[in-house]
């Protein structure tokens, strides 16, 4: 299978360290959402423009300090979260202007 059609080779990574040192990710945001757009002759000789034309839309992040004691507190409160009532959901926990967008 090509790079251009696997999604585990447009599956864009970043190291946590790399967040929280405030380094430029403009180019990670970029292959994992789409960026600039290419003229087509330089789309054409990019070896990155599948990339580019076809991004996956996700950014994992890796090592995260204590993400495993992080997941086993908030992993719980999953259940209770979806069980709250949808009136207090939607006044507090809704977003319509980002269109409900969330990370997670």
């Amino acid at each position: 299978m090509s790079g251009a059609t696997d999604p585990s080779s447009r599956l864009v990574i970043i190291d946590y360290e790399d967040i929280a040192s405030s380094k430029d990710l403009s180019l990670h945001l970029e292959r994992a959402f789409g960026g600039r757009q290419q003229s087509s002759s330089a789309a054409a000789s990019s070896s990155s423009s599948s990339e580019l034309s076809s991004p996956l839309g996700i950014i994992a992040i890796r090592n995260i300090p204590d993400f495993f004691d992080a997941k086993k507190r908030f992993l719980p409160l999953a259940h209770a979260l979806a069980h709250l009532d949808s009136e207090y959901l939607e006044m507090h926990l809704s977003d319509p202007k980002s269109f409900y967008n969330a990370g997670w």
